[in-house]
């Protein structure tokens, strides 16, 4: 088994100007040759850094993700839907709430907790799609209002139907 993997790994792809495999206990790999003038591939190298440079400086703000927030908000409601004691319902909903609106919005408390930093600015203003963001500002509203009940059951079944808006 040991010299077939060895044998494998010293003619994969060999020649045909993608990758080859080195013997070594790492994983390492190396551009063949593709037939083009040093000058151009050393171009092309420059260009792949380049790339690869600004993805790794991209402020994280660039790569906000409404879908994600949504997904974190949903998670929340179903969470404050089953949670057994009025405190946990509120806090699962001011979760619910922080993620929708993020951290310059209304209703927003840091206190509560936001499982959605880092994800972006909150849903509703990472969101572009009209229908969408009307719907999460529904949900918002609907979650926001029910912070304000104190039955358990009423605030668990708020609780879900705002899960249910963001399904």
């Amino acid at each position: 088994m040991y010299n077939a993997l060895r044998h494998m790994t010293q003619t994969v792809i060999k020649g045909a100007g993608l990758l080859a495999y080195s013997r070594k206990t790492s994983f390492h790999a190396t551009i063949l040759p593709l037939g083009v003038p040093q000058e151009e591939e050393n171009h092309m190298n420059r260009i792949f850094v380049i790339a690869l440079a600004s993805a790794a400086l991209m402020p994280m703000a660039v790569l906000a993700d409404g879908p994600q927030e949504i997904r974190t908000a949903t998670t929340h409601s179903g969470l404050a839907a089953k949670a057994g004691d009025a405190a946990g319902v509120k806090m699962h909903l001011h979760h619910t709430v922080n993620c929708l609106v993020g951290p310059q919005g209304q209703g927003f408390d840091m206190s509560a907790g936001n499982p959605c930093n880092g994800q972006g600015a909150g849903a509703i203003p990472d969101t572009a799609d009209a229908a969408t963001k009307t719907k999460l500002q529904a949900a918002a509203a609907k979650a926001r209002d029910s912070l304000a009940l104190n039955d358990v059951g009423a605030l668990q079944a708020a609780a879900g139907d705002v899960q249910k808006m963001l399904q």
